[in-house]
């Protein structure tokens, strides 16, 4: 048994030659004949009740009785669907929402009368669940070789570009995966017939899931389900997105686009011809047309601006502003540990170490730029500021998520009170914002006039050389400036 990320779960899954010596009971999972139908509508209500989370699904003895505990697995989706076990403000309350949602059901109650109906149909036949053993071991033995042999001539066909894993999954649906990996290509971006730009590009996972009772008995397939992530801090064009703006440093697993190629590789995989299928992976992966490609993701998310070595035909191509606001969400997210002027300079460099051509346009560089040389000139009124607010935090006893509180709602910059530098961040954000924020550095004054750190009065010239109050003297003429 092998743990394996299926793009949303962790599923349990197997080796294919783990097909060569199979048990009754799973040849029986697999085989086709006249319970067919009945296999069908079980296998789509145990995908139902995975969707709310119940991974043990119905099954049936060789006498087509229900299982023991399989009326309880029932009782614990309906349960779920109807949101029976939530809490409610009121009983009336908890009448309603059950009734509303039991407008849900109609589809489950459909499929498990049908379900119900062939297994009485099938009990009244006489049809034996135990199917002929050594003919469909053959069949899985005959499909295993192939499968094998298909994914070696692939691997030496591409010099190693795409690798293919095959795993099968024995779990209420038995399911056929196929681990897709492709590396080392380019994509080349084309205006009419002329190739104008190209990428390399990094690699590419395409999980594709194939229910295998069909497969393996060659009949009509309908629900091929690819899922696939772009291994970078970029995204590709034909998978849906790569990382959440919400989350930057998870990757996730999304839909898979084929565009025009996705009959002939679904054909591909129906007659186990991997060959072909790989052949068109290789142009899906490696084509994109500025007149007639339908992506998720434009090209410009391929790279970060617009480097001075790209063509001429494909910067003209881009929208100067989208691919500026693109960049800067894109380095914004992905700057990591980097924080306040440390992420500036580290988003900055990269503009220069590509020579980006937009640089002079791009409102989040001059942005950048300008916090950079605030920090040289308002450094010293910053961190005596944040040093008052600090010593005051703490003469007062105030805890580390009261501190985190107070600096949030300052700074509008959020830092867990469990951080192992939480007062160096605390620090630092305090005197990010103040130099970052003139427009608000009256606020900032009041608040230390109102927590009795500095005396509410007029403005005069500069005091005596006294340390103290020639900083108070300072701030007042700092939030004045601001006002």
């Amino acid at each position: 048994m092998i743990e394996y990320w299926d793009g949303g779960n962790l599923i349990e899954v197997e080796e294919l030659n783990y097909l060569n010596n199979l048990s009754q009971e799973q040849l029986n999972n697999i085989a086709v004949g006249p319970q067919d139908l009945f296999f069908d509508i079980m296998n789509n209500i145990n995908r139902e009740f995975e969707r709310v989370g119940i991974l043990k699904g119905l099954d049936v003895t060789n006498k087509w009785n229900w299982k023991p505990g399989s009326y309880d697995i029932f009782k614990e989706y309906l349960g779920r669907r109807l949101e029976l076990n939530k809490k409610c403000r009121s009983m009336d309350n908890l009448v309603n929402r059950t009734r509303d949602r039991n407008n849900y059901l109609n589809y489950i109650q459909r499929q498990a009368q049908n379900m119900e109906r062939e297994r009485y149909s099938l009990k009244r036949l006489g049809v034996s669940r135990d199917v002929d053993v050594n003919k469909f071991q053959t069949i899985c033995r005959e499909f295993t070789t192939a499968i094998n042999k298909q994914c070696q001539l692939v691997k030496e066909m591409t010099n190693d570009k795409i690798l293919i894993t095959p795993y099968i999954r024995f779990q209420n649906n038995v399911m056929y995966y196929m681990d897709i990996k492709i590396n080392g290509l380019t994509m080349s971006i084309y205006s009419g017939d002329k190739d104008i730009q190209q990428f390399p590009l990094d690699e590419i996972h395409i999980i594709s899931r194939i229910p295998f009772r069909h497969l393996v008995n060659k009949q009509r397939i309908y629900d091929i389900y690819h899922k696939g992530i772009y291994m970078s801090n970029f995204k590709f064009p034909y998978i849906s997105s790569s990382f959440s703006d919400e989350y930057p440093d998870e990757q996730h697993y999304s839909t898979v686009c084929y565009d025009k190629y996705m009959d002939n590789i679904h054909k591909a995989i129906k007659e186990t011809n991997y060959t072909a299928m790989a052949l068109y992976i290789m142009q899906w992966a490696q084509y994109y047309s500025l007149e007639h490609s339908n992506p998720y993701n434009q090209p410009h998310k391929l790279h970060y601006g617009m480097p001075k070595s790209y063509s001429k035909e494909y910067a003209s191509s881009c929208n100067s502003g989208t691919v500026i606001d693109a960049c800067n969400r894109m380095m914004t997210n992905q700057s990591g540990l980097h924080t306040f002027w440390d992420k500036d300079i580290h988003i900055n460099e990269k503009c220069f170490k590509i020579d980006c051509q937009l640089i002079n346009d791009c409102r989040g560089f001059k942005k950048r730029t300008q916090s950079l040389a605030n920090m040289e000139e308002y450094s010293d009124i910053a961190e005596s500021i944040a040093c008052l607010l600090m010593e005051y935090y703490k003469e007062n006893n105030y805890s580390y998520r009261r501190i985190s509180r107070e600096v949030e709602a300052l700074t509008y910059y959020y830092i867990s009170h469990n951080s192992d530098n939480f007062i160096d961040e605390c620090y630092r954000a305090i005197i990010y914002y103040i130099v970052n924020s003139q427009k608000n550095n009256r606020y900032c004054y009041d608040l230390l006039v109102k927590l009795g750190l500095l005396k509410e009065e007029e403005l005069e010239d500069a005091p005596n050389t006294m340390d103290t109050e020639e900083l108070e003297f300072l701030m007042k003429q700092w939030a004045q400036s601001g006002a």
